[in-house]
């Protein structure tokens, strides 16, 4: 579980708990203590972690403006449906005090968690150590030999160049099966007229 201490001047910085985020959304924020809080919230913060919040000055600071949008994003991205988010994640954190002058009244109990699976990563490591059925091969080659039967790709050079080009110089650009541009066929069937 990390804790976030989102904080900007002015107002009690806030707090939130987010459960089982992938490490590399962690890299770069500022790690800070637990210092000039009771024994209690050392204890909370070791009890979920290494002892120490991650702190973000989330409207300031251009760094932690992008951490903290990743973040967001991502507890968006990853969050089960069962579980209610505000529009900003910011508007869930609890303010650590009522104002800037009071010491914290907030208890670690009272600091809001947002459950998400753990990562994928773990998860599939077991399906990835596993070996690679005879099925799945064959399924693989079945779909290569489909795709070798279908009519090669033309790029752009090989559609209007060459044997292809049409008598409207190629500026209509569907070909028929045939080989020959659905115009081509009209100007030889005398039914449009080139200007």
């Amino acid at each position: 579980m990390q804790v976030f201490r989102l904080w900007q001047t002015g107002t009690p910085d806030k707090l939130i708990a987010i459960d089982s985020l992938p490490e590399d959304l962690l890299t770069g924020i500022e790690r800070t203590g637990s210092d000039g809080l009771p024994r209690h919230w050392k204890k909370f913060l070791e009890d979920g972690g290494d002892g120490r919040f991650y702190a973000l000055n989330y409207l300031r600071l251009n760094k932690d403006v992008e951490s903290w949008q990743k973040i967001s994003n991502h507890v968006r991205k990853a969050c089960e449906v069962s579980v209610r988010l505000m529009d900003k994640l910011e508007d869930m954190a609890r303010p650590m005090a009522p104002d800037c002058k009071t010491s914290p009244t907030l208890e670690p109990e009272e600091i809001p968690v947002i459950p998400l699976p753990k990562p994928i990563i773990q998860a599939v490591a077991n399906v990835v150590t596993t070996p690679v059925s005879v099925p799945v091969v064959t399924m693989a080659a079945e779909i290569k030999q489909a795709i070798e039967t279908k009519q090669p790709i033309q790029n752009v050079s090989q559609r209007f160049m060459g044997k292809h080009t049409c008598k409207s110089g190629g500026k209509w650009g569907k070909y028929a099966p045939t080989g020959e541009c659905v115009r081509c066929d009209q100007l030889k069937a005398a039914k449009l007229v080139l200007a």
